[in-house]
C-alpha cells in the first residue's frame, strides 16, 4: 500500500514537472539547470563517482537526460517497466542493487543520494564489460541484452545515447571553465 502510494506521488510529480518545464516554454540546458542544482548533491555526486571510477560529467549528463536534475521522478516505460530517480535506474536492476546495494525496493532510488549512488554503481558496473564510458553509457541505457543485439548488427549508439554523450560534453566544458 505504501509503495503504491509512493509510485503515485511520484507519478503526479513527474507530470507537474513535465508540464511545467516541458510544456511551458524553452527548457534550461544543462549547464543552467546543473548550476542551480544542490551544491549538496552536486558534492555528494563526485565523491560517488571517484569512488566508482566513473567520470563525473558522464553522471551529470545521464542525471540531466534522465530527470533534468529533478527529484523523485518515476517513468512507466513502453514496456511496462518502471524508471526511478534522477538516474531513471530500471526497476529490472533490482535483484543486482539488492546483492550489491543491499537495495529492497525500487522506490529508495527516489531519495536523490541512493538514486545517485545506484545509477553511477551501474555505470561503473557496464565499464568493465565494455571498457569505456560511451559503450558503458549505451550498456546502461538499453541494457545487457540489447547491448549484444546493437553489436551483432554492428550498431554502437543511438539518438539518445548522442544526445547524452552531447550534455556530458557541455557539462565537461563548463567544469573545464572553472578551473
Amino acid at each position: 500500500m505504501i509503495e503504491t502510494r509512493k509510485t503515485i506521488a511520484a507519478i503526479i510529480v513527474t507530470g507537474v514537472y513535465l508540464l511545467t518545464n516541458l510544456l511551458g516554454g524553452e527548457a534550461a540546458g544543462p549547464v543552467e539547470t546543473y548550476q542551480s542544482w544542490s551544491d549538496e548533491l552536486k558534492s555528494y555526486t563526485q565523491s560517488v563517482c571517484d569512488e566508482y571510477n566513473v567520470d563525473y560529467s558522464l553522471a551529470l549528463g545521464v542525471i540531466y537526460n534522465e530527470s533534468r536534475f529533478q527529484s523523485g521522478l518515476t517513468h512507466v516505460n513502453s514496456n511496462g517497466t518502471v524508471d526511478y530517480g534522477l538516474m531513471q535506474v530500471n526497476e529490472v536492476n533490482l535483484d543486482y542493487l539488492n546483492k550489491t546495494l543491499g537495495i529492497r525496493s525500487m522506490s529508495e532510488l527516489l531519495d536523490d543520494r541512493t538514486g545517485i549512488r545506484c545509477g553511477v554503481q551501474l555505470l561503473a558496473y557496464h565499464k568493465q564489460y565494455t571498457g569505456n564510458d560511451s559503450a558503458a553509457l549505451l550498456r546502461y541505457q538499453i541494457g545487457a541484452g540489447k547491448y549484444k543485439q546493437y553489436l551483432r548488427k554492428g550498431r554502437y549508439t543511438n539518438q539518445t545515447h548522442q544526445q547524452v554523450l552531447t550534455y556530458q560534453s557541455e557539462l565537461a566544458s563548463y567544469m573545464d571553465s572553472l578551473q
